[in-house]
């Protein structure tokens, strides 16, 4: 929701304080309008995923884990030798795509009435 687009900022921003060596990736409606802005203003972001990420943020993960080269990685803006790139991603999810997330088991945890569990998920305007 874009009210928590700023605190979002902050909270990347003080754990890039507190340890620079975890990696901030940014994702969503917000951080893909504005990634050059991000990119301009924020030097802590290390990736920002554009548009739908669910197909290629797996291997962004793993080629941040090996070290490799992200900045030719379509869907996903980087900067590398100061300039910002950013390769589109031409698939787009497709209605199978969205029919087959997996349905996460939440039964080997046992909740009593005072316990918390807070999940948030969604895809879209959560106002629509």
């Amino acid at each position: 929701i874009c009210n928590a687009f700023v605190i979002t900022l902050l909270t990347a921003k003080y754990i890039n304080e507190k340890n620079k060596n975890i990696r901030i990736i940014f994702g969503g409606p917000h951080a893909s309008i504005v990634y050059r802005e991000c990119f301009e203003n924020f030097d802590f972001i290390d990736a920002i995923c554009i548009g739908e990420s669910e197909k290629y943020i797996k291997i962004l993960i793993d080629k941040m884990m090996r070290e490799e080269d992200i900045s030719l990685l379509p869907g996903v803006a980087s900067v590398k030798n100061g300039k910002i790139h950013y390769i589109k991603n031409q698939n787009l999810l497709t209605d199978e795509d969205l029919s087959n997330y997996t349905v996460f088991d939440f039964s080997p945890f046992t909740l009593s009435e005072e316990s918390e569990f807070n999940i948030e998920g969604g895809r879209g305007c959560p106002f629509g």
